[in-house]
């Protein structure tokens, strides 16, 4: 028994005196495979709302006309951070070249804190440190796409630390952790500023707290997880409220999305709407006439309108509603370019990627049940982003951007059972190796 004890505080010192040196290596490693060359010849995009807000708040200082159709003024299309991102990009480099290149390499950036920080998240979650590494090493073969225009990236970011940080709170609810909790408080305001479908993940977090530590608990601990957020939040929705006449949350492209996702000619794939030119016949980026619409009755009214349409084409088209939802659910779990997620692993091009990602997927769920069983808190963390994070993409026309805010419990989760399998097979081999050393160096003491 000493001799087994021994062994384990040798090897955790080990790993633990390798774990900085493997993450900085993680990052570095990642940088490598999504690095990006300079290139004179580009520069920032016009088109594409985030471009498009981005513009108009680096040149007017208004966050307006996202669409690329005509200008059609205030906006609350998007969720505000990530285009004042790049705002601040294009006042620093401006919209050449550089502009272009700042954008990109930011994302490379993001996804290589994100990334390296597999490990540290693994072990927070109690899942393990190695089965983190594993999950690194998964991403880094798949390589997923970075949609460095888009805020996916940045929103992974912060829902990898937001579901840490929570994590390590609950461990400490018996005591005040001031500096935890107003860290997850701003970081969670960050991410609703970044990621609005992540409010529900939160929302069951602070639901499961309450109901096992009891009201009075979680009132006293998670006081600026729920203040914070509104503290962070409220300006912002106050300046829609007087711009546009009614509360709009966060974001107020519901409506529009909806109605463009749900129609007589949708199909359930952005790029597919995009090829049969439905997407052109109902978005205001492309149809003058919608966005003269949009500019007439303003943002947040036009969506309100398009909202309550597309309620009723629901309601008069079941069964076509129906089969688009599975079509994207089906798509959003098991990511594929033609409709066929067999299609693209026999079709050369994005196979590794797709066999990566789908037996993530499945091995996710397996991961799961096994993290519940053995640490029922950590499971409480990563189901709501199995579960409900989802929901939202399952009813708008898919895209492939939409699940990298939460790729990373994918490959956390699946990645469990891998490393539950190696251990089991290595296990028996490495102790008695080591073991045998450890006797060796024992009878040399001596």
């Amino acid at each position: 028994m000493q001799t087994i004890r021994l062994i384990t505080a040798r090897l955790q010192r080990l790993v633990a005196s390798n774990r900085l040196v493997m993450c900085l290596f993680i990052a570095v490693l990642t940088l490598w495979r999504y690095w990006v060359s300079y290139d004179s010849s580009l520069k920032v995009p016009q088109q594409g709302e985030s471009f498009a807000l981005a513009r108009s708040l680096a040149y007017t200082g208004q966050f307006a006309n996202p669409f690329g159709a005509m200008q059609t003024g205030p906006s609350a299309h998007l969720a505000p951070l990530f285009p004042a991102y790049l705002a601040a990009l294009i006042r620093v480099f401006g919209d050449g070249p550089w502009g272009f290149y700042a954008y990109q390499i930011s994302a490379v950036m993001a996804v290589s804190i994100l990334v390296a920080m597999f490990p540290l998240a693994g072990q927070c979650l109690r899942i393990g440190f190695s089965t983190g590494v594993i999950a690194a090493l998964a991403w880094l073969a798949a390589k997923p796409p970075l949609f460095s225009a888009w805020e996916c990236t940045y929103g992974a970011v912060l829902a990898l630390i937001a579901t840490c940080l929570f994590r390590k709170l609950f461990e400490t609810s018996s005591q005040f952790d001031g500096r935890a909790s107003i860290s997850l408080g701003i970081i969670a305001g960050l991410l609703g500023f970044v990621l609005p479908t992540a409010f529900p993940v939160i929302l069951v977090w602070l639901l499961w707290v309450t109901w096992t530590r009891g009201p009075r608990a979680c009132c006293r601990q998670y006081l600026p997880l729920l203040i914070l957020p509104v503290l962070l939040i409220s300006p912002w929705i106050a300046r829609n409220y007087l711009v546009f006449h009614r509360i709009v949350p966060v974001r107020d492209n519901l409506g529009l999305e909806l109605a463009v996702s749900n129609n007589d000619c949708a199909s359930y794939s952005f790029d597919v709407n995009v090829e049969t030119g439905c997407f052109g016949r109902h978005h205001p980026n492309v149809n003058v006439e919608v966005a003269r619409q949009v500019r007439a009755t303003g943002e947040a009214a036009y969506n309100s309108i398009q909202l309550h349409r597309t309620i009723g084409w629901i309601s008069s088209h079941r069964r076509q509603f129906l089969r688009l939802s599975l079509q994207r659910a089906t798509a959003f779990w098991l990511p594929n370019d033609s409709g066929s997620p067999l299609h693209d692993i026999i079709v050369p091009g994005r196979r590794m990627l797709r066999l990566i990602e789908y037996g993530m997927t499945l091995l996710g769920f397996i991961g799961l049940y096994i993290l519940i069983r053995e640490d029922r808190m950590s499971g409480v963390m990563c189901a709501p982003w199995l579960a409900l994070f989802p929901i939202t993409y399952y009813f708008v026309q898919y895209d492939e951007r939409y699940r990298i805010p939460m790729l990373w419990v994918t490959f956390l989760l699946g990645s469990l059972p891998m490393s539950k399998a190696i251990q089991h097979l290595a296990g028996g081999w490495l102790f008695k190796r080591t073991a045998n050393r450890f006797d060796s160096e024992v009878k040399l003491a001596a």
